[in-house]
């Protein structure tokens, strides 16, 4: 609300990639919002105590197509609705790197 931005890692945090949780869901048929899928890569060992006596490292920022979730269908089936949400995130976002 209020037009603020919200960034949600739908994987729990930032140090697991590829195990979507259905949380995003929820916050999802709640909302309006915008959806925007955005994948990072090259940020793998950058969060370890040891990281900072590394040198730079070059980040790769992908934006997928913004969606709605309301174009997924009746949220009420919460489950499904989760299913059809992550899996709409993953065909933006999840990689083999």
């Amino acid at each position: 609300s209020g037009g603020k931005v919200v960034g949600m890692f739908p994987e729990g945090g930032i140090m697991t990639p590829g195990d979507l949780k259905g949380g995003v869901a929820l916050v999802a048929s709640r909302s309006d919002a915008p959806i925007v899928p955005v994948y990072l890569s090259g940020t793998r060992g950058m969060y370890e105590p040891e990281a900072y006596l590394l040198r730079a490292r070059r980040v790769r920022v992908e934006v997928g197509k913004p969606f709605r979730a309301r174009e997924l269908g009746d949220p009420s089936n919460r489950e499904e609705f989760a299913r059809r949400l992550l899996a709409r995130i993953r065909s933006h976002i999840v990689r083999d790197d």
